[in-house]
């Protein structure tokens, strides 16, 4: 089941990626329930990668109302 150094460097990963959470959502952005929905920053996290993925099988956006399509590499409105 894997390495027991592996296992560190999730939990090391896990542990920076919510305190930059923390410090941005304190420090950067004032938010008094940070803490509070710490437990979401997978689900968040998670969703990104989805839609980040999602975003390599398709050519049109709508975009502010206007609909664009990549054609041949270049931008263009539809």
């Amino acid at each position: 089941m894997g390495d027991w150094w592996t296992w560190a460097a999730l939990v090391v990963i896990a542990v920076l990626r919510m305190a930059a959470a923390v410090a941005i959502g304190r420090g950067v952005l004032a938010d008094p329930n940070v803490l509070g929905s710490l437990w979401l920053l997978p689900v968040r996290d998670f969703a990104a990668l989805a839609v980040w993925l999602a975003s390599f099988f398709g050519n049109e956006i709508e975009w502010r109302g206007l609909k664009f399509r990549v054609r041949d590499g270049k931008l263009e409105q539809v």
